[in-house]
């Protein structure tokens, strides 16, 4: 399986949970409700891609546009209202994608290993105050 075919099953995992929102938020009635500068799409890719790098110096690389740049007081406000079974469930649609593709066993092995690390990782910053 190609890269872009990856990205492609990975990005749709995460519309799937961004459509459906209300059931992966704090307050369904009013969370992720208003246009933001940072819509939940854009948040779970940016929590997904976060480096152990600074807030701040992360936010400047990930965001191009200054006008678009939210503050880090901003994307902690975001991240609050955003429950930790989000990004499970898109890590779960994303494995299950696979089964739909034919891999072979090494990649599918390779898939579930990228994504139990990548679970950990979400966990400790979803978790963490510093983010």
């Amino acid at each position: 399986m190609i890269p872009d075919k990856i990205l492609n099953v990975f990005n749709r995992s995460i519309k799937m949970v961004c459509n459906n929102i209300a059931c992966y938020c704090n307050d369904p009635i009013s969370d992720f409700t208003r246009k933001r500068k940072l819509p939940v799409e854009t948040l779970i890719h940016f929590i997904i891609q976060m480096q152990s790098k600074s807030l701040n110096s992360k936010l400047c690389e990930y965001f191009n546009d200054i006008d678009s740049l939210p503050t880090a007081s901003a994307l902690c406000q975001q991240r609050a209202k955003l429950e930790i079974s989000a990004f499970q469930r898109i890590m779960h649609l994303f494995v299950n994608a696979f089964d739909d593709y034919k891999t072979s066993h090494h990649s599918k092995t390779l898939i579930v290993v990228f994504v139990r690390l990548q679970k950990i990782n979400i966990e400790g910053l979803i978790g963490s105050r510093n983010i």
